[in-house]
């Protein structure tokens, strides 16, 4: 999957924690273009505006939680998630199937999720294909 020199991969954050998604919008701006949202709403509205290379989200979302959030980003544009959550992921198989590559449990480090970051530019594209 990878980008162009020319255009910076293009990173969707949500988290309905304001100051965790500051945190990390700031931490990763140097190196991303994020952009961010605090619930599934808003996701979807600002994945409308600017389509995501890939995607970070808090599992704990209000109303709709994070898997059903990269379930549909990534049936609408392909794209690979990255899951932050507080708990530990009983059902691999359910995060994989909505689109997630990497999971990181809180409080996360930022080289793990530079990491994540990487090793999702790198996921072949038709492990990531829309889901029809």
């Amino acid at each position: 999957m990878g980008f162009p020199q020319h255009r910076q991969c293009r990173i969707l954050l949500v988290d309905d924690h304001a100051d965790t998604r500051d945190l990390l919008q700031r931490l990763l701006s140097g190196r991303f273009e994020v952009m961010t949202a605090g619930c599934y709403e808003s996701a979807l509205a600002a994945a409308e505006v600017r389509a995501p290379d890939i995607v970070i989200t808090d599992v704990g979302l209000p109303g709709h939680d994070g898997v059903a959030l990269m379930r549909e980003l990534r049936r609408r544009y392909g794209v690979a998630g990255i899951a932050v959550t507080g708990h530990v992921i009983d059902n691999v198989t359910s995060f994989r199937e909505a689109g997630f590559v990497s999971w990181l449990r809180k409080p996360i480090q930022l080289i793990d999720l530079l990491d994540a970051l990487t090793a999702t530019q790198l996921e072949p594209c038709d492990e990531i294909a829309p889901v029809q």
